[in-house]
Parts: structure tokens; sequence; C-alpha cells
């Protein structure tokens, strides 16, 4: 998988289409590596539309999510 796609997938699909045009927050979406994390096993999906788990009380919200906060 390649990570870089991944992250500008993730900010190009799914971060501007819900209003995401902030450059400022877009560049941190792009140097935050957020693939670091996430467990080893959810690696591959940290860019994904979803949530993933970080434990038994914390998961880490989607990126368009994330981004809107």
């Amino acid at each position: 998988m390649n990570i870089a796609q991944a992250r500008k997938n993730s900010i190009d699909n799914q971060i501007r289409p819900w209003g995401g045009l902030d450059y400022i927050a877009n560049n941190a979406l792009k140097s935050v590596p957020r693939e670091e994390f996430v467990p080893d096993h959810y690696k591959n999906l940290a860019f994904a539309d979803i949530e993933i788990p970080l434990s038994n009380k914390a998961k880490m919200l989607s990126p368009k999510v994330r981004a809107d906060c």
C-alpha cells in the first residue's frame, strides 16, 4: 500500500467533499503520519472512512470527522 497516495486520496475524496477546504488543516493532515497512531493490523486502514479501535475504550475517528472538529 502506498501510504502517501492513501493520504492524498483521503484529503481529496473524503475531506474536501465534506467542506474541508482549510489550507492549514489540510497541510496538517498531509504532514501528520496518521498511520503511526493506529495498531499495526490497522495501518492499511488508517485513511479509510471508518473508526479504528485503539483500545477497549478509545477509537480514532474517521479522517473526515476528525478534520471537521
